[in-house]
């Protein structure tokens, strides 16, 4: 049986696919755990950013009393100070081999090689450094961990936290049982058509704008608009996935991902390692007989990406492992609030003081700029208080006062002092509150001995200890992930370089293929090799031949 959607013809499946991806985004998208936290973080990048700072009652209130309002933005810094710890004490990933072989140790070391090759050429830990940003500011940062199908490619990309709608259900700490996830890309139309040729006409009926711009009266209409991705993250409520006639320089593409039940085939290889797979032909060629095999139903996860009501695609997700413990979109969460369990950041705890240390030195410059008129009713004839506050402002002004009346300024700089006291405690309580000090910064404080100041920095970090916590897992999730993508699939021929003992290069091949006397033989196999995840604490390496050196430089020289 077929259905026809907007002229495009869906098998049941398709059709079923289609259904059930629309309704997990409505039903994320109009969530009340997914619409607050896009109202605190569309507030939170302001405040960092250091333009929402104020409160529009506030910004109303100074402006009646003629106060322009300042802002000195010392969150950002202190933010930035933490992400520079992050940059200065990068994780990488390893694997070592769990069988036991000493033949196995190759493989496992020509693995990891492969892994930093990955990290390095993906610029993981830059973007790794974006997302541990995004955590601090909103509560949560999002990554892509994936293989590219056309080149199989492994890619990693830093995601947007407003591009990302996740499972309002799932009130895990680090999102780890989630039934779905949804990401919202902007694709240009040339791109929408590279990608999916055979929907080229519907795309140029629907988003096209090339025919409405001929005429320069219709092209006034798009004069001045902003991005509509921009437009999106601004947006509290996405409500809907239908983006109307002639939308034109970028279509929204909605992926989703989740979970669904499937038959899976498991057992123990020829080697003595255990593997799991959806691929009935693979199991069968990795056991010896069928009766080595076992049946389990597992949990696949399925892609479906669709703009408005067209299907664009729909399978497995590759590479297609039973029982996955992530999707490709993995996150990092600072914590969550025990009221709503809306993910929350370290720019929360900073924000009322923040707010208050704005208050206190835009009244201290108004002080400091103004001065106090005292004079009795009647000094200045037939002139209302706003005249009066009009010529007194004036430097320039000739002043008349009736005679015998009392007219005195007195300068509000002398009543200001207390006020750098209570600016001076404000900064001590940002602190108080994010735990991270003066030391931390870089800046000069009280502490007389290098002992002391090196005690305060080390706990200033100690501090944060919950969050590098949640970075170390996150980059655990992710290894796993890569790990999968490496071992998993159709990629054979797999390239790592390692060094031997006798520190000489060695290329290894792995996953790779032989015909012997017409059967396959697959040489260093990789697929089912049970490995360990290591997560190495390492200085920031501009590249590996700096890295090399600094070890050379370790090594004690002979006198």
């Amino acid at each position: 049986m077929e259905y026809l959607t907007l002229e495009q013809k869906l098998t049941v499946k398709q059709k079923e696919a289609l259904d059930l991806a629309q309704y997990y985004f409505r039903y994320a998208a109009t969530s009340q755990v997914n619409k607050a936290y896009r109202k605190k973080a569309i507030e939170d990048y302001g405040f960092y950013d250091g333009t929402g700072q104020w409160d529009k009652s506030q910004l109303h209130k100074l402006s009646a009393n003629g106060y322009p309002p300042e802002v000195l933005n010392i969150v950002k810094p202190i933010i930035n100070s933490l992400t520079g710890v992050d940059v200065q004490t990068r994780f990488r990933v390893a694997f070592r081999s769990s069988s036991g072989n000493v033949k196995d140790d190759r493989l496992a070391k020509a693995i990891t090689h492969l892994g930093y090759h990955i990290q390095e050429n993906q610029d993981m830990t830059h973007k790794a450094t974006q997302k541990f940003m995004d955590m601090l500011i909103t509560g949560i940062g999002w990554s892509n961990l994936f293989k590219q199908p056309s080149t199989s490619e492994i890619i990693y990309e830093h995601v947007h936290p407003l591009d990302v709608l996740f499972d309002p259900d799932d009130l895990s700490s680090q999102l780890n049982n989630s039934e779905f996830v949804i990401r919202i890309r902007w694709i240009s139309l040339a791109e929408m058509k590279r990608l999916w040729p055979k929907h080229s006409s519907y795309f140029d009926s629907r988003f096209s704008v090339v025919k409405n711009v001929r005429e320069a009266k219709e092209w006034k209409q798009y004069q001045g608009e902003v991005s509509p991705e921009i437009q999106q993250r601004a947006e509290i409520e996405l409500d809907t996935f239908y983006l109307g006639e002639g939308y034109g320089r970028r279509v929204r593409v909605i992926e989703v991902q989740y979970r669904q039940e499937m038959m899976s085939f498991e057992g123990m290889d020829i080697n003595g390692h255990y593997f799991a797979t959806f691929n009935e032909k693979e199991a069968l060629s990795l056991v010896e007989k069928m009766t080595d095999l076992e049946r389990k139903s597992s949990k696949a996860i399925m892609r479906v990406l669709f703009t408005e009501d067209r299907l664009l695609e729909y399978a497995p997700l590759k590479p297609n492992v039973p029982d996955l413990p992530d999707f490709t979109y993995i996150p990092c969460l600072w914590s969550r609030r025990y009221s709503d369990g809306v993910p929350d950041g370290w720019l929360s705890s900073m924000k009322p003081v923040q707010r208050r240390y704005n208050s206190l030195q835009t009244r201290l410059s108004y002080l400091l700029s103004s001065t106090r008129a005292i004079y009795d009713e009647g000094a200045f004839s037939n002139k209302e208080p706003h005249e009066i506050e009009a010529m007194l402002s004036d430097p320039g002004a000739a002043i008349e006062i009736s005679p015998g009346s009392r007219f005195e300024l007195h300068a509000n700089n002398q009543i200001s002092g207390g006020y750098f006291t209570l600016l001076e405690k404000t900064v001590e309580d940002i602190q108080r509150v994010s735990g991270y000090y003066d030391e931390a910064l870089g800046k000069e404080t009280n502490a007389q001995s290098g002992v002391a100041i090196r005690a305060r920095q080390v706990n200033s970090v100690r501090g944060q200890t919950i969050a590098f916590d949640n970075l170390k897992l996150m980059k655990k999730r992710e290894a796993r992930m890569m790990l999968n993508l490496i071992q998993s699939g159709s990629g054979a021929f797999l390239e790592s370089q390692i060094l031997t003992e006798d520190e000489k290069r060695e290329i290894v091949i792995l996953n790779c293929v032989h015909d012997v006397d017409g059967k396959r033989v697959v040489v260093n196999d990789i697929r089912t090799l049970p490995l360990s995840i290591h997560i190495e604490e390492v200085p920031d390496f501009e590249s590996p031949t700096q890295e090399q050196q600094a070890r050379l430089d370790r090594v004690p020289r002979a006198s």
